[in-house]
Formats: C-alpha cells, structure tokens, sequence
C-alpha cells in the first residue's frame, strides 16, 4: 500500500545560547531525546567543553548520543573560552537556516530587576494557535 498523504519532515534543531550549567546541558540532550530528537546546538556555553564535562554526562542520562552530536559554536570574541563574547546575529542565524518556525525562551541573569511587561502564550496555548492556523 502507497501512503501519499504523510507530510513532509519538519526540521526541528535545539539551540542553547550561553548556558552556564553542564548538567542542565546534558538534561537538555536528555528532554531532546526523550522528545525522539536529536538536534542540539549549543552557542557560546560558559564552557566550551561542556558536553565532555562529567556533570553534562551525568545530566544527559541514555542520551550521551544526543549530547555528544552535539554542535558547540564560539562566537568571534570568546577567545578564551569563557562564554562571554559578543553574540551577533551572524553567530545565531547560520543555526536558524531552512527553520519555518523559531520559539525561543531565556531566563534573565538579574531575576530583581523590573521589567517591561509583556503577554506571553504558555506552549500548549501557542502550539494550538499554530494549529489553527495551519501549521501541522
């Protein structure tokens, strides 16, 4: 039997932008996994060696395949390697190519500091409004 109908694969990459945790790293590999992924990107971590560190190991839990095949970038100006250079977006937007959709969430270094309020979509709200309008 011919199936016609399956659609087409949609590309679905992970990036991490400066994180400073091994082992949230290596959970991140693990939730990846655990999602049936395997596409993780991690742009300027405060290590760059972090997916070898024991910590990540240990975080990444039966997804060290994940962890592993992972693509660590530094950005121009990191040159010792602790995650504090410039990020552009020349270093973001190569990872972000031939991707329909980009959601993106942070956490903020200075959790006290006030900040302009803004209306946010928990992600079960924000996938169903993506289904609404078409996006499957």
């Amino acid at each position: 039997m011919l199936v016609t109908n399956v659609p087409p694969k949609i590309l679905t990459r992970f990036v991490l932008i400066n994180p400073l945790s091994a082992h949230n790293v290596g959970a991140v590999a693990r939730a990846v996994k655990t999602m049936g992924f395997d596409d993780l990107v991690i742009i300027s971590p405060h290590d760059p060696k972090v997916t070898s560190r024991k910590k990540a190991k240990e975080g990444a839990s039966g997804a060290m395949d994940v962890l592993l095949s992972s693509k660590v970038m530094i950005p121009s100006g990191d040159d010792d390697g602790s995650g504090g250079g410039v990020l552009s977006s020349e270093d973001v937007f190569p990872w972000l190519q031939n991707i329909d959709l980009v959601c993106a969430t942070g956490m903020p270094h200075d959790m006290s500091r006030a900040r302009k309020k803004r209306d946010y979509l928990p992600p079960r709200a924000f996938f169903e409004s993506l289904l609404s309008e078409g996006w499957q």
